[in-house]
């Protein structure tokens, strides 16, 4: 959802269950790495709000600004150092 949902659908769905803040599948990707990846800065921002670890890495030890980066998402990078990434 932090990659495609509009922003009312994710909000509604991180209301329901908060715990998805921070879940990982399988690779460690939390919503906000999905989120970088795809340059939902809305879902950045939202995750943010409420807490979401901004400096989380996956199992290859990348972080959201690395896949801003190589996703090619300038303004999610620029959203994330703002945030202090």
């Amino acid at each position: 959802a932090s990659e495609t949902a509009d922003a009312s659908t994710f909000k509604r769905i991180l209301d329901l269950d908060p715990s998805l803040i921070d879940c990982q599948d399988q690779n460690g990707y939390t919503p906000l790495l999905v989120a970088a990846m795809s340059g939902n800065t809305s879902a950045i921002k939202m995750l943010l709000e409420r807490g979401a670890q901004i400096n989380h890495i996956d199992k290859d030890k990348h972080s959201a600004v690395h896949w801003a980066v190589v996703c090619g998402q300038l303004d999610a990078l620029i959203l994330l150092l703002q945030k202090g990434a």
